[in-house]
């Protein structure tokens, strides 16, 4: 409590700021990669899509990054509490996630109205496809308008030979099977080249969000263990407060967080860069907070497993680390 007021104090906007500051982020983000740079996203993607896309990530993003950079230092800034009391140095990692948790959900709402807003009252590009293609579909499944679905090869642009759902991957059907009775929308593949499954879907609110205390757990418990090693490394190696900085920057850029993460399985890189998702857990939290927050969806079970596993084992070996450390503090300070 104490920390979540002192970040705020004196400021007249108190609170808010944990609003204003993602959404500030966003416009920045968005206007860098998507105007500036042009970064490639779905073809079916409208600006609405992707900004609410990208806010999720944001939001998540904020809280992580910045417990990993108050944790490397939280040791030294309160030296005068280890070294003179008895004092469970344990907490200091622990509190400064949580506050980053409590802070984070505060952002929440923000992403909640906006895929309500998005979904239902201003729809987006994918919303309105989605709605279209079933109002056709429950008067005349025939009827799917070409520019919607590609159900002949013989209608297709040159070198173009098959159609593909932008959402699983699966060819020729007027109807996706794994989609059960909702349509999605059909996009040409071209000849030679395999269909590339969609970051982007309409957006949805429903009882899913009922997950996400679930997901804030993990993360807490991942982000406290990767603190508590940074927390304890920095007194062995003060270089570590400096260098915590570089690396989040790096690991910021190599999470889909503002482009999509198909970039990396394009056919043009050839699978050379696929083993950045495999093995960033951050990538595996992020896209199971948008299937909860965005599209009414259970995580990837594949993705939630693996990080529950990932953020156990990190804990683990951070607390230890940190434990065996605990008596050398008072000296290393």
């Amino acid at each position: 409590m104490r920390d979540l007021k002192a970040r705020y104090v004196g400021s007249s906007m108190g609170f808010f700021w944990s609003v204003i500051f993602p959404i500030i982020n966003l416009v920045v983000y968005s206007f860098v990669f998507n105007i500036l740079l042009g970064s490639r996203f779905d073809d079916a993607a409208g600006i609405k899509d992707v900004a609410i896309w990208m806010l999720v990530g944001i939001v998540v993003w904020n809280a992580f990054s910045e417990t990993l950079t108050r944790s490397t230092n939280c040791l030294v800034e309160n030296a005068n509490l280890i070294q003179k009391v008895v004092f469970p140095a344990g907490v200091l990692p622990a509190y400064l996630t949580t506050s980053s948790l409590v802070n984070m959900a505060i952002g929440f709402p923000v992403v909640l109205a906006g895929v309500l807003y998005f979904g239902y009252i201003n729809p987006t590009q994918l919303n309105q496809q989605a709605s279209e293609i079933e109002e056709v579909v429950s008067m005349e499944q025939t009827a799917i308008p070409p520019e919607m679905l590609v159900l002949d090869a013989s209608g297709l642009p040159p070198g173009v030979r098959t159609a593909a759902c932008n959402y699983c991957g699966y060819e020729e059907h007027l109807v996706c099977p794994n989609d059960g009775t909702a349509m999605r929308v059909l996009l040409p593949v071209v000849e030679g080249t395999a269909p590339v499954k969609s970051s982007f879907r309409g957006v949805n609110l429903g009882a899913m969000v009922l997950f996400l205390p679930i997901l804030m757990l993990l993360q807490g418990i991942f982000t406290t263990g990767i603190g508590m090693f940074l927390a304890a490394f920095n007194l062995v190696l003060r270089d570590t407060a400096h260098l915590i900085g570089v690396f989040v920057m790096v690991w910021m850029f190599a999470t889909p967080i503002f482009y999509p993460p198909t970039i990396f399985t394009a056919a043009k890189h050839e699978g050379r860069f696929d083993m950045i998702l495999e093995l960033n857990p951050m990538f595996w939290l992020i896209d199971c907070y948008r299937e909860v927050l965005l599209y009414n969806s259970f995580p990837s079970a594949i993705f939630l497993g693996k990080f529950a596993v990932v953020a156990v084992l990190v804990f683990y070996l951070g607390s230890t680390f940190f434990s065996r450390q605990r008596d050398r503090f008072p000296d290393l300070l």
